[in-house]
């Protein structure tokens, strides 16, 4: 703003100016006159006319001094002389003005002080058109700056009294103590704080010489400007009264003020501990915790601008969020979220009583992680939105108390935004959107937590020392941004290697980790989408055979319980806000890994979970036993429903094939002998070692975006040293292939289960063979079907599979028939002939054309760069099997070319009995 000294009392200067708060009202075209005027002391006003304004004038007198400038020893010395104003007027009033001290018995007026760091305030509000009060307003204001409305001795003392009364209030409401305390701790400025019990014996150093040279020295008109905002009816009037009020003789000579040197969140993290000194009231059990979180991060992602108008709007909405989350528990936590004064932090401070910490500190990360991962509503950011587009409004009309708040910030030197900046400022909040905003939410939240305060009751069994190692094990427990460090030079953290043959970019962790990342150019129309697998050559039979089932479980266990501070159904609900389709753990005889789907933009929340899913899985004996008794559930289903898994499981088991779960009635049984902290402990040692992990990604994110989360999600340490006696497999090559007869509890009484097996050894590169060998797997479903139809065979269901076992390098036709036990031969001697058949004779040109119009492309890794899933699958079997996917002419060409003495063929060498192994599944007794 262009401050216009005026001094010429015939010349009239209307100066057309518009000022806002730079997070506040954008001004609009009505409305828009404001004098200001400058005199030869530097006393500065500012009025506003208004033609609507509730009937009244507002006059505030702002001096830019405040308790900053008190001693180190005078705590509240600047409060007590804001109030001494207050005592003269009235005194003066009651002996000198009858019609004054009517008014003020009647209330005709509202005169305030208010006393800050950098600021003391009087305000003088009254009726317009009220010559009297206008008067004696300005009369009031113009002596207090000057030190000429000050009490007599008699006043000064009793004035103490009413200082200390209003002071023990503050504390037991817990109200001005916390602030003055922060400062005495973090800033060079503050003065010692002194408690209630202390304050009374402290006010009688308050001198009377020391006030008036307070006074003197820092009501200067220089650092003092009035405001006067309100229905004004004669503009002139009042300001030939206020330059005759506040001039006076020549200026002062110019003061330093020092600056105030801040410490918090500078330097080595800070642990300090307070007592507050309030026992035997009703605040001596409450306990007080401050962490304070930088904003250091976030403000670089914005202008200054836009974020004075978002820091306000982000730390509302989580101490809403707390708020009603507290209420909802009934807790003794109340949370508030605010920023600190002169601090650039968040201070999150946990309300709570004495022996509630530890449980206050968990609830309170619960929530905040609740929110991080939840973000805010459709609903809620609906309101925010329109809320903020109405205060940002060009074209608004303010009202006095908005002019008010404007001007008085003026005149404390905040810079007024251009227009040219608040058009800006629109533009960029009409563009913001939701996920903008809870990106700088999570943002703001993911700040570290360097710094706490704890206020709290001392005693001899909780003293210094107790409160400061405990709240920093809390915080370690359940803050995971506690003296977290930053993590700004990701890039120095991996290395980009060759691309691999399927176009794909390669990089190299600091720690052997290589990470693919496939970016899919295709057009996505604004959708963002990311496959996500890690995977290790490392699974159950790594473990010795008690461990086993603890193995294959454990990631079943711990997603039923949920991770970090989420139980499942919290964890499905975030998944579902932020677009993850899955995230899930899983652990296979010879494998392990985590694979993930993200349709969205919810990219730092889905690696968050990735981590979690790692480094924090929630342990909950309550979820434990939860999942238990989900398999028991699974176990009581119709045993036609479970005798197929069973089967398949067990006989997988009896012949050594990896397998990547368990049948029903096996994983019941396990289930009654595992120990949770044994499945906690196996989990850690299988997901801890986060070096070991290869990652595939199939993604429309550059990779420049994801790779910082990615060094970030796995830097962990080997942890395998840990893990018990490798479990023997059974060797399938020096099998005998005679007929085995195995016990299936879900098979019913007078039944059986039938299992064949025909298992060929082809190479993981061999697509070709694979191909007719699922064809062939095709053709004999083909023929099964009229054994059951056609023949009346007690065939209920029956299964025929096709799968490439890509560990053992196997192809591998398995048919599955429950029946009568007496017709287990019977169906044998049919599955012969057929495929005897298969072997002897072609079949129809008609059937294998049709059959090849069903072969599913995918299956075969056809067109994968369209599909991000597939991707991941293909990227998965190159870098784990060295497997390349056919190119699709060359697919398409081998397919259309295959003929019926290719089955034929494919038959001989996969029907051989050599590669044929038979199960009988019989009821167990």
């Amino acid at each position: 703003m262009k401050v216009i000294k005026h001094n010429n009392k015939l010349m009239k200067l209307v100066v057309i100016l518009c000022f806002t708060l730079k997070f506040s009202l954008s001004c609009g075209q009505a409305d828009a006159t404001v004098i200001v005027d400058t005199l030869d002391n530097g006393f500065t006003y500012y009025l506003k006319p208004m033609d609507k304004a509730n009937g009244k004038i507002y006059m505030d007198l702002v001096i830019r001094s405040g308790s900053n400038q008190q001693k180190k020893d005078q705590f509240n010395f600047a409060h007590f002389i804001e109030h001494l104003p207050f005592t003269a007027f009235r005194s003066k009033a009651k002996k000198e003005n009858k019609k004054l001290e009517e008014a003020i018995r009647s209330q005709s007026f509202t005169l305030n002080g208010i006393t800050l760091y950098d600021q003391t305030g009087y305000s003088f509000h009254f009726p317009a058109s009220n010559a009297f009060l206008q008067d004696q307003g300005l009369s009031f204001l113009a002596k207090t700056l000057f030190g000429e409305m000050f009490p007599t001795k008699e006043n000064f003392e009793a004035e103490k009294g009413a200082m200390y009364q209003e002071i023990a209030s503050a504390h037991l409401g817990d109200r001005l103590s916390k602030d003055d305390i922060f400062r005495s701790q973090f800033n060079e400025c503050a003065s010692e704080v002194v408690f209630p019990d202390s304050f009374w014996n402290h006010t009688q150093n308050y001198k009377i010489s020391d006030a008036k040279d307070f006074i003197k020295k820092w009501y200067r008109p220089e650092l003092s400007s009035l405001v006067v905002v309100g229905e004004i009816e004669d503009v002139d009037q009042i300001r030939a009264e206020i330059q005759k009020k506040f001039t006076s003789p020549g200026k002062s000579l110019p003061i330093q003020q020092k600056p105030c040197k801040k410490s918090l969140s500078t330097g080595s993290p800070k642990f300090t501990v307070i007592d507050h000194q309030m026992k035997g009231s009703d605040f001596g059990s409450e306990v007080n915790i401050h962490l304070f979180k930088k904003e250091k991060h976030l403000k670089s992602k914005f202008s200054e601008n836009q974020w004075n108008y978002l820091k306000p709007l982000l730390s509302h909405r989580i101490s809403m969020f707390l708020l009603k989350r507290d209420e909802y528990y009934n807790s003794p936590t109340k949370t508030a979220v605010n920023w600190t004064f002169d601090f650039p932090v968040l201070d999150i401070t946990i309300n709570t009583k004495l022996g509630r910490e530890k449980e206050s500190i968990e609830r309170t990360f619960k929530n905040l992680d609740l929110l991080y991962y939840k973000g805010i509503s459709k609903e809620t950011w609906t309101s925010i939105y329109n809320e903020g587009l109405e205060t940002l409004d060009l074209s608004k009309t303010k009202s006095a108390n908005e002019w008010l708040k404007v001007l008085k910030n003026q005149s404390l030197g905040k810079k007024p935004l251009t227009i040219k900046e608040k058009k800006e400022l629109l533009e960029w909040w009409q563009g913001f959107t939701i996920e903008d905003f809870n990106t700088a939410l999570r943002t703001l939240l993911d700040q570290n937590t360097k710094d706490f305060v704890v206020l709290a009751p001392f005693s001899s069994d909780f003293d210094e020392a107790y409160w400061k190692e405990n709240t920093k094990a809390w915080l370690t427990q359940y803050d995971p941004n506690f003296l977290a460090k930053d993590q700004d030079h990701a890039k120095a953290l991996y290395k980009e290697l060759p691309k691999d043959p399927l176009g794909s970019r390669v990089f190299q962790l600091t720690n052997g980790q290589k990470v693919i990342i496939n970016e899919i150019t295709k057009e996505d129309h604004g959708n963002k989408f990311l496959d996500f697998h890690a995977f290790q050559n490392f699974g159950a039979k790594h473990f010795n055979s008690e461990n086993y089932y603890t193995a294959m479980l454990a990631p079943e266990v711990i997603q039923n319980a949920g991770v970090g501070q989420l139980n499942k159904y919290e964890l499905k609900e975030v998944m579902t806000i932020n677009s993850i389709q899955k995230i899930a753990p899983y652990v296979t005889d010879t494998e392990s890994g985590i694979e993930g789907k993200l349709n969205g933009h919810g990219l730092t929340i889905f690696f968050d979970l990735l981590q979690d899913y790692i480094d924090s899985p929630r342990k909950d004996s309550l979820a434990f036993i939860d999942w238990q008794h989900i398999q028991w559930r699974r176990y009581l289903s119709p045993g036609i429903s479970r005798i197929f898994p069973d089967t398949k499981a067990e006989v997988d088991q009896r012949i050594g094939l990896s397998r990547s779960e368990l049948g029903i009635s096996e994983q019941y049984k396990a289930s009654k002998k595992l120990s949770m902290n044994d499945v906690y402990k196996t989990y850690d040692l299988i997901f801890g070692s986060q070096q070991d992990f290869t990652i595939a990604i199939s993604t429309n994110y550059k990779a420049e975006q994801l790779l910082p989360l990615i060094t970030k999600l796995f830097d962990g340490t080997l942890k395998k040293d840990a893990v018990p006696e490798r479990f023997n497999s059974k060797d399938t090559s020096a099998q005998k292939h005679q007929t085995k007869v195995i016990p299936v509890s879900s098979i019913p009484k007078a039944n059986a289960m039938l299992a064949l097996k025909y298992l060929k050894k082809v190479d993981a590169s061999d697509w070709k063979t694979q191909l007719k060998s699922y064809i062939l797997e095709k053709s004999l479903s083909n023929r099964i079907s009229p054994i059951r139809y056609f023949e009346n065979k007690a065939l209920y269901f029956w299964k025929v599979t096709y799968y490439y076992h890509k560990e053992s390098e196997q192809a591998d036709i398995s048919l599955y028939f429950p029946t009568l036990e007496e017709q287990v031969e019977e169906i044998t001697k049919e599955i012969k002939k057929i495929t005897r058949e298969l072997k002897r004779r072609t079949i129809s040109q008609e059937e294998l054309d049709e059959i090849k119009n069903k072969v599913p492309k995918t299956k075969f890794g056809i067109d994968w760069e369209s599909n991000s899933s597939l991707t991941t699958k293909v990227l998965y079997n190159y870098h784990n099997f060295n497997l390349l996917t056919p190119q699709k002419k060359e697919f398409e060409d081998y397919l259309e070319s295959i003929s019926p003495k290719d089955i034929k063929a494919t038959a001989k060498e996969f029907f051989k009995d050599a590669n044929k192994r038979k199960f009988i599944a019989l009821p167990s007794t």
